[in-house]
């Protein structure tokens, strides 16, 4: 079965209705709440180390994008940036 332009359309503007009823109600943009959950998922793993590098390629954002989202989130109060030792 093959589905229109027209159809994807539709189902996306349903889709971001539908993400935008689950996340709560914050000062938060839906960027930030995404990279958020990307974080949040991250910190599952006790062996997985999230850089900016490795989320800015999650998220397909450039570097200067990814930075600003992530001073923003620090003075908003939603994450610490904490610097690697090994770095």
């Amino acid at each position: 079965m093959q589905t229109e332009p027209s159809d994807l359309i539709i189902m996306m503007h349903h889709l971001r209705s539908v993400v935008s009823q689950l996340r709560p109600q914050s000062d938060l943009t839906f960027g930030e709440f995404y990279a958020m959950s990307m974080i949040a998922e991250s910190q599952q793993d006790e062996n997985q180390k999230l850089t900016p590098t490795s989320l800015n390629e999650q998220l397909g954002t450039k570097k200067p994008a990814t930075s600003r989202m992530l001073t923003v989130l620090e003075k908003k109060g939603y994450l610490q940036k904490i610097s690697d030792a090994k770095d």
